[in-house]
């Protein structure tokens, strides 16, 4: 599972943030 959220923060690391700050 550490892979997984790896490349969740490779893949869009600014998205997510982005995305829960809205």
């Amino acid at each position: 599972m550490s892979i997984g959220i790896e490349a969740i923060e490779i893949y869009f690391p600014k998205t997510f943030v982005d995305q829960v700050d809205l």
